[in-house]
């Protein structure tokens, strides 16, 4: 049953034209004034176009799919001039009521630095340093507070202070 074939009549072209005017003629019909030869091309010749048609649409969908691409070429999603930039924290303690951390990274804001308790009020920090990299923001270790570090490029750093339990 897996592997049934397509079943082909292998007939003489001689005898299946013969057999096509004598279903013409046996039906009243006029005689068929093409070849069983001339009907085959015919046939492939109308296919033809169809499948032209196919490859067409699948050539355009696929151009349709790469579209973006070639619309905004990778150089123009690449900022030109801005070097990629990693804030990173080297250090950090709670101490006499002041959060410190040491930060490390090229482009730091460090004056936009600044926290959000859970009130919503902006807490700036009392001190930093941009030459050793140290900020200390008042906490009293009873509320989070979120704070926010800054670059000139854009890019911010979230942290997330909790108390501990």
């Amino acid at each position: 049953m897996a592997d049934r074939k397509k079943k082909r009549n292998n007939i003489d072209k001689a005898q299946a034209n013969q057999i096509l005017q004598n279903v013409f003629q046996a039906c009243n019909q006029q005689p068929n004034n093409m070849t069983v030869d001339q009907l085959l091309e015919r046939k492939k010749a109308m296919v033809h176009p169809y499948n032209v048609w196919i490859v067409v649409s699948i050539v355009a969908l696929v151009l349709t799919f790469l579209s973006p691409l070639a619309l905004n070429p990778m150089s123009n999603r690449i900022k030109k001039g801005e070097p990629e930039t990693n804030i990173t924290i080297t250090n950090h303690q709670v101490t006499d009521g002041h959060f410190q951390m040491t930060l490390s990274g090229d482009f730091i804001d460090y004056s936009s630095i600044h926290a959000l308790n859970s009130a919503g009020k902006k807490i700036y920090p009392d001190s930093y340093s941009a030459a050793d990299g140290t900020v200390s923001i008042p906490y009293d270790g009873k509320e989070e507070l979120n704070i926010y570090v800054s670059d000139y490029n854009g890019k911010q750093l979230h942290l997330l202070l909790s108390p501990k339990e």
